[in-house]
């Protein structure tokens, strides 16, 4: 019986000898058979798949892993030889879960690898004039999609600064003026905050919940038409402030994180007995802390859930929330609907139909939710 890598070097084969029908029966036979496989290498089988113009499936299965692990996937070797355009497609992407700043060690690192003459062992101080212009060229595009204006001022100029100033001198200038004087902010074209998540996908999720933080009378679930129809169009940002997986869970580090933030916004993925995903979440229009926790303060807000399959969202729902009971890590009125994850990896719902619901934690994050402010006027 042939290993997870002997099918992969036959497909290969199978492509370079153009048996297509071949080919199309071996990627079909990998998804279907070896997708937990698939999940964990998912870095190898993309180096391999994106070389197969007809692999598009095993490509789109891979890239679903990947934005679920993104930082594993720059890190690994193989991303150091992944083709331009997928490496562009990549840090495009509005809803990404990295920092900027290791979206930026990631460009040049992969910048390096794929210049000639230069190599990462090398002394920055021995590079030519040459050799900077080629990494230059080769990068330029990339750090075009780097989000620098949203980077704290002191991230920017103590990590970030210094090479920005060589491949990019007049982007370097800009942020530097963007920072130091507000009135510059009407001046530049500045692209939004990336949504830093391994859980949410795409712009429609976002755009849904920040309909329903902003129309806090409507109980409609989902909208015949959401108002926000680009990313850069809605009309919050989130900041993300707390990530973990289920089996890390730890009310310590939680509150530590998630205390005295403001209003916050909670998603959570979760695997049930059937190996099902699904997305449960809440909006909380004021801060956990230990002051509101004491004068009884659960602010209003409401909790959600969807599914998430085959690349679309399905079946929301949306259940407002009068007053979240003043407990951590927990939303909802802890009579009618409530989400609860204050037990480790082990969600409990209450909600939408579902009765004493126990869901399998995969991952949990929390989003400080601040409304944009507009330039305009």
């Amino acid at each position: 019986m042939l290993g997870v890598t002997e099918k992969l070097q036959l497909l290969k084969a199978a492509d370079i000898l153009m048996m297509d029908a071949f080919v199309d029966y071996l990627e079909a036979d990998l998804i279907r058979t070896e997708r937990s496989w698939i999940n964990e290498k998912s870095s190898e089988v993309l180096y391999v798949a994106l070389q197969i113009s007809r692999c598009k499936e095993l490509v789109l299965l891979c890239n679903d892993a990947i934005l679920r692990h993104p930082k594993t996937f720059i890190s690994s070797k193989e991303f150091l030889f992944m083709p331009h355009d997928y490496v562009a497609s990549l840090i495009e992407r509005d809803i990404l879960g990295l920092d900027e700043i290791d979206i930026f060690a990631a460009v040049i690192m992969w910048g390096i690898n794929n210049t000639p003459g230069i190599s990462l062992v090398d002394d920055f101080s021995t590079w030519t004039t040459d050799n900077i212009t080629t990494l230059q060229s080769n990068v330029i595009q990339l750090i075009s999609q780097i989000r620098f204006f949203q980077m704290s001022p002191d991230d920017f100029m103590k990590k970030v600064g210094p090479l920005t100033r060589v491949f990019a001198p007049e982007l370097y200038d800009r942020v530097v003026e963007y920072h130091e004087n507000a009135q510059f902010h009407f001046f530049y074209d500045v692209q939004p905050l990336r949504l830093n998540s391994t859980i949410i996908k795409e712009n429609e999720e976002p755009a849904l919940i920040s309909y329903w933080i902003n129309h806090p009378d409507t109980d409609c679930d989902l909208p015949e038409n959401l108002p926000f129809e680009t990313f850069d169009k809605i009309p919050f940002d989130f900041h993300l402030i707390f990530r973990c997986p289920g089996n890390e869970l730890a009310q310590t580090a939680w509150r530590d994180l998630c205390y005295n933030q403001g209003p916050t916004m909670t998603i959570i993925r979760t695997k049930n007995q059937n190996e099902d995903e699904a997305v449960f979440g809440g909006y909380k229009s004021i801060s956990w802390s230990t002051e509101n926790r004491n004068t009884h303060l659960g602010g209003n807000g409401f909790i959600f859930g969807y599914l998430w399959q085959q690349r679309k969202l399905l079946l929301p729902w949306m259940l407002r929330v009068n007053n979240h009971i003043d407990a951590d890590m927990f939303l909802g009125d802890g009579v009618e609907v409530f989400i609860d994850f204050r037990h480790g990896e082990k969600l409990l719902a209450h909600a939408n139909g579902f009765e004493d619901l126990e869901e399998t934690i995969e991952e949990l994050e929390v989003f400080r939710v601040v409304k944009k402010v507009s330039n305009e006027g």
